[in-house]
């Protein structure tokens, strides 16, 4: 059987049913493009969301900003877990920060550090 379109082309039913699983397929990929668009728009907040410290990209240029006593704990807290910033990575501390009640224990830095401001009321133990 053959089936006659519009501009007098003959198809034959199994050239329809290809063209309908192709039509099916296509809205398939565009619904789950849909999804795959939507859900990297709901993700896209929460990566810029993420900026590590006070902003930067840590380079001489643009060096990492500590500003706060949770940026500097934060930079702490990654140092003391091992991360010593190697590979010339800088920060820029434009503050002064009071870290009253933190104590703090010498551990590896290698990255490079720029002080525009003080560090207060803190401790170091286990110096020799």
């Amino acid at each position: 059987m053959k089936v006659k379109l519009a501009g007098d082309r003959i198809v034959s039913p199994q050239q329809i049913s290809y063209l309908l699983t192709f039509l099916e397929t296509m809205k398939t990929i565009h619904k789950l493009s849909s999804v795959l668009a939507l859900a990297v728009l709901m993700l896209f907040p929460l990566a810029s969301w993420a900026q590590p410290f006070g902003g930067g990209a840590g380079t001489l240029v643009d060096p990492y900003i500590i500003e706060t006593k949770a940026h500097f704990m934060d930079l702490w807290r990654a140092v003391e877990g091992g991360n010593s910033f190697s590979g010339g990575k800088c920060f820029r501390q434009t503050k002064d920060i009071d870290l009253e009640g933190v104590t703090i224990t010498p551990a590896k830095f290698d990255g490079l550090y720029q002080g525009w401001g003080k560090l207060s009321n803190f401790k170091i133990i286990g110096v020799r």
